[in-house]
């Protein structure tokens, strides 16, 4: 009798839940990381990125992936699933204050959800500018099949290095960037 009595109150209870309106849920507030994307100057497409003009994320305007003005280039791809690219983050952070006034840094949220991409480089501390691919086309037309993967760029617009590992580090790049390009920090 008790079991009977039981389910019948677990069973009531469930019902009249059903028949509720549901709680209203606060507003997620939206996040607030914008780095502007616009460049001075003529872009001239990359040569392994041609026809790759994406919107900023957390913005209006679209943009070329390529060099403005001769500057050279490092193009990051990541998004907010790829843990590899959490613990990246810190290093490509850490080139751009090395070399941000030299050489462009530019991410691409890569086949993401925008929001949830503008939390990841708010949380993460993202100081350069990222482009939106939510198709992954930019990641298909380099061949890769996983995140992250990082590209140096010449002035002229041709790729001198390409780190597809999850273990790059600002020293990798460092290197990179004085064995090709002539430049130290």
């Amino acid at each position: 009798m008790r079991l009977r009595l039981m389910v019948a109150i677990v069973l009531a209870a469930t019902l009249a839940a059903c028949g509720s309106e549901p709680a209203a849920q606060p507003p997620t507030p939206e996040p607030s990381w914008s780095v502007d994307c616009r460049v001075s100057g003529e872009v001239v497409p990359a040569t392994d990125f041609e026809g790759m003009e994406l919107p900023c994320l957390g913005g209006d305007e679209t943009r070329q992936i390529g060099v403005a003005e001769g500057r050279p280039l490092l193009v990051t791809l990541w998004a907010s699933w790829c843990r590899p690219c959490v613990a990246e983050a810190p290093e490509l952070t850490e080139f751009h204050r090395l070399f941000g006034d030299r050489i462009d840094v530019l991410g691409v949220d890569t086949q993401d959800n925008s929001k949830a991409a503008r939390y990841f480089a708010e949380d993460v501390g993202l100081t350069f500018p990222s482009l939106v691919d939510e198709r992954g086309d930019v990641m298909r037309s380099q061949g890769l099949a996983t995140l992250p993967a990082t590209f140096l760029i010449d002035g002229d617009g041709d790729t001198v290095a390409r780190f597809t590992d999850a273990t790059l580090t600002a020293d990798d790049l460092i290197a990179a960037v004085e064995e090709h390009l002539g430049m130290t920090p």
